[in-house]
């Protein structure tokens, strides 16, 4: 995967061996094919540490029959998403969908039919999911 610094610096995660953040910089380095290390420094606007730490989180394909269900409107409508990836982090594994604006709570339908929530509740089924949104 490449991690777009600035207009100019692209650099490979499977190379980067530190990283150190500066409030308008970054310093990485890169181990080369000769196993090499070698110091760069890209200026950047300033560092947030939650995307970079989003974007170096390790992602893994997602095994078939997993959904981010969402809710359309109140009662029994809604809809399914495929989940094709988790990214790893140091908080959990999170679904990767292809809406990656996705913030919030979300909440997962497993292949046995239970759905859990980012923030922990599980439901039985679809249907328990349902009822239970529509009585908020």
């Amino acid at each position: 995967m490449f991690i777009r610094i600035n207009d100019r610096t692209q650099i490979n995660t499977d190379q980067i061996t530190k990283i150190t953040l500066h409030t308008d910089r970054i310093i990485y380095d890169l181990v080369d094919d000769t196993q090499e290390v070698e110091r760069h420094m890209a200026h950047w606007g300033p560092v947030r540490f939650e995307e970079l730490h989003m974007m170096l989180a390790p992602v893994v394909p997602a095994s078939p029959g997993y959904f981010l269900v969402y809710r359309s409107g109140e009662g029994q409508e809604h809809y399914l998403e495929s989940i094709l990836a988790w990214r790893v982090d140091g908080v959990g594994c999170h679904p990767v969908g292809l809406d990656l604006n996705r913030t919030g709570e979300y909440y997962v339908l497993c292949p046995d039919g239970r759905i859990e929530s980012s923030e922990g509740s599980i439901f039985d089924d679809i249907e328990a999911f349902l009822e239970s949104a529509a009585g908020r």
